[in-house]
């Protein structure tokens, strides 16, 4: 009864808060929030207690101080022990007292800790439910849910009214679609390179949802032809509910909830990354974290009229930012334009950097002239912007599992 009572209680407040988005009142929410925070963060983490100065985290000094970050003295070698036991056998509970503890994977790859109590699980629920449900909680709809790794966070979400299943990705495609078609979800949630695969599955939701992956604007196109409606996005990683589309379709980031700080990587093309600060996270405090991500600020407000900030697109990560010989620095979006202008008749593509003067790329296409119009544009591209020109080394490309996160453009050395 108590975890419905939060649920709903961070429905009704992000419902409110969201709403404020579009008045002067915009920001009140999340100052709010920070001023009871700070105080919570002193008393109760032992690595804040002794600092005049909140630092910049990293994932890796994030783990490094592990134990005295978190505010309910659980220890990282006991937390890995517990979170290694349910990875092998999910029938135990990954608990600490009434701490809930699991692996988390980014797109690097490199695992984390997370540690979440049953309050932040509720607030998180409730948050998501009002920021992306077509309808209230109060009328019946069904979510599947398309990831990597279920999680009793999202089980969280079942009630009399909201039915939630979770789809594994990875098992086969013909049970999944026999399960889905029969399901017949009024919402869909799964990254882009699953929801290219359901879009001629027997389905009408009403609202399709990318997550987990870079949703490119080819992918968009393709989705919203496919299903006929808008594609919208959730931003959402280890380290909090970030951001959602609006009912324009626009992806916001979530100013009533989380802080962010902008730190801008390229001023002039509006591309920038954050550190947040997210005043829900007690347990295992997340404060001035920087993200690796890549985001494209777009000009203007919104035409929904929010105050907070519309991110145009999520480009990707700042380690698949090309760096070329002589110091150029070549933007994933950069290398994304230049293939898929090259030609029409390209089904995916990977690019690869190997070395400050190696780029790899893999072509799926019917066509062979491809591989050389693909080149043309890419030294067009190198040409546009240095002196300096990689060699271009093309093979074939090799498809990626289901399971693993889709990363068309990346940087393969240090």
């Amino acid at each position: 009864m108590k975890r419905k009572f939060l649920i709903f209680s961070s429905y009704l407040v992000t419902l409110i808060t969201t709403a404020l988005s579009h008045t002067p009142m915009a920001f009140v929410p999340i100052r709010i929030r920070l001023y009871f925070f700070f105080p919570f963060l002193r008393a109760h983490s032992p690595f804040y207690q002794t600092l005049e100065d909140l630092p910049v985290m990293t994932k890796m000094t994030w783990m490094k101080d592990f134990d005295r970050i978190n505010t309910v003295g659980v220890s990282l070698r006991d937390a890995e022990a517990v979170a290694l036991t349910f990875e092998r056998e999910p029938s135990m509970l990954p608990f600490i007292g009434n701490t809930t503890v699991l692996f988390s994977t980014g797109t690097s790859g490199n695992r984390g800790i997370q540690l979440t109590r049953s309050h932040e699980q509720s607030v998180w629920t409730g948050a998501v439910l009002a920021k992306l449900l077509p309808r209230s909680i109060f009328h019946s709809q069904k979510i599947a849910l398309f990831l990597r790794a279920n999680s009793q966070i999202y089980e969280t979400i079942n009630s009399t009214k909201i039915r939630f299943e979770y789809f594994p990705l990875g098992l086969d495609l013909q049970k999944q679609k026999e399960r889905l078609e029969a399901y017949n979800p009024d919402i869909v949630v799964a990254p882009p390179s699953m929801l290219k695969l359901m879009s001629s599955w027997r389905i009408q939701p009403q609202k399709v949802i990318s997550c987990a992956e870079v949703l490119s604007p080819e992918d968009r196109q393709l989705l919203e032809q496919s299903f006929q409606q808008k594609i919208h996005e959730i931003y959402q990683c280890t380290e909090g509910f970030l951001g959602a589309s609006c009912e324009e379709g626009n992806l916001h980031l979530n100013e009533d909830m989380v802080r962010f700080e902008k730190v801008w990587i390229d001023e002039a093309s509006r591309r920038f990354n954050v550190l947040i600060t997210d005043p829900q996270r007690r347990t295992q405090p997340v404060v001035r974290y920087s993200l690796n991500d890549i985001l494209v600020e777009a000009k203007g407000r919104c035409p929904c009229g929010s105050r907070f900030t519309w991110v145009e697109r999520i480009e990707g990560r700042c380690d698949d930012i090309f760096y070329l010989v002589d110091g150029t620095m070549v933007f994933p979006d950069h290398i994304r334009r230049a293939v898929v202008a090259a030609s029409a008749t390209i089904e995916e593509y990977r690019v690869t950097q190997k070395a400050a003067d190696l780029i790899l790329i893999q072509l799926k296409t019917s066509e062979p002239r491809d591989v050389e119009l693909v080149r043309l544009s890419l030294l067009d591209l190198f040409k546009s912007l240095t002196g300096t020109i990689p060699h271009l080394e093309f093979s074939s490309y090799d498809e990626e599992p289901v399971t693993s996160k889709k990363r068309r453009i990346k940087r393969d050395f240090l």
